[in-house]
């Protein structure tokens, strides 16, 4: 089961982490029927993807946890972009 799922909103979005997934290889059996469904990795975020639609369906497996330090600064790190600060 997935904890969460989410949607790019902006498609330039979706289109920079297109570029970014990869094959499942599977480690075992869980992995195995994501490959399968025709999932994919996003980089090493811990994050994985699957078009359905039209849309790219980002899948986070696992609750409970920060998402923030675990998947979504890997995510902007992975993607090139920078962080701004605010004055």
């Amino acid at each position: 089961m997935w904890g969460t799922a989410f949607i790019p909103k902006e498609s330039i979005d979706a289109d920079n982490i297109r570029k970014l997934l990869t094959e499942i290889v599977p480690t075992d059996d869980e992995q195995q029927i994501f490959a399968e469904q025709g999932w994919s990795e996003v980089a090493d975020t811990g994050i994985y993807a699957i078009e359905l639609d039209g849309e790219l369906i980002l899948g986070i497996h696992g609750a409970g946890y920060d998402f923030y330090e675990s998947h979504w600064a890997p995510l902007y790190e992975a993607l090139g972009y920078q962080w701004h600060e605010t004055q």
